[in-house]
């Protein structure tokens, strides 16, 4: 049966989960914390009001992203009333805080902002539900998605604290997505780290990493013998 199906794949569908969120969330919350550049790069300086919307639009599009992976995972397996009820539900909820939201401010940024709520509370549910379906625990599958998001989140934080560097829009874009990258990379192993190195994304990663390391010092035992 499909239930039988899913929960034979738990492991599986935990590392793709995982890997999406890896991909996923240093995307969103990094175009958030670059937002004002890359407005005034992409758009122009007049645009540079969009900035506050993007920050919250982007992130709400990465969480998404990753709910996507949930629904077509219950659609492969045969659980297409499943996927579509919840994409439903999630689309009723979403237009009731937005719409409340609008009433109540009628603020584009508060209308954005509980647009971002309504998507995480999206995939906190389809991730409770896969989980059920799939007879696997919750948090299990709620951690592979926790951490990349929450080294994303200490990469915002940080990014977000530095200014304008050069004055000029286009370098401090590229310096801020540097340090972006390399903050993400070390938030992401420490958490992997601290959560005792679980079977995931983040290990086919290292293992990834491991063997660049491997093959560029093979490389240069060649070269050192020749000179």
């Amino acid at each position: 049966t499909a239930r039988r199906h899913l929960s034979e794949q738990a492991d599986r569908i935990a590392a793709i989960l995982g890997a999406y969120a890896l991909i996923a969330a240093p995307l969103g919350l990094g175009l958030a914390a670059v937002a004002e550049d890359a407005v005034a790069v992409l758009l122009g300086n007049q645009w540079t009001g969009a900035a506050p919307l993007l920050r919250l639009i982007a992130p709400a599009s990465a969480i998404y992203a990753v709910y996507r992976v949930i629904a077509s995972s219950l659609q492969a397996s045969g659980l297409a009333r499943q996927a579509a009820l919840l994409s439903c539900g999630g689309a009723a909820a979403a237009a009731v805080t937005v719409g409340t939201a609008a009433m109540l401010s009628g603020s584009a940024t508060v209308i954005a902002g509980a647009a971002l709520g309504a998507t995480a509370a999206l995939l906190l549910s389809s991730l409770a539900v896969l989980a059920r379906i799939a007879r696997t625990g919750s948090f299990r599958l709620v951690a592979q998605v926790a951490r990349p998001f929450a080294a994303a989140g200490v990469m915002l934080l940080l990014v977000s604290t530095v200014g304008a560097v050069s004055g000029a829009a286009i370098l401090d874009l590229v310096l801020k997505m540097t340090l972006g990258a390399v903050t993400y990379l070390g938030a992401l192993f420490l958490l992997w780290l601290a959560a005792g190195r679980p079977p995931g994304a983040e290990g086919e990663l290292a293992v990834l990493f491991g063997r660049v390391r491997d093959r560029c010092r093979r490389a240069e035992v060649p070269a050192n013998r020749q000179a």
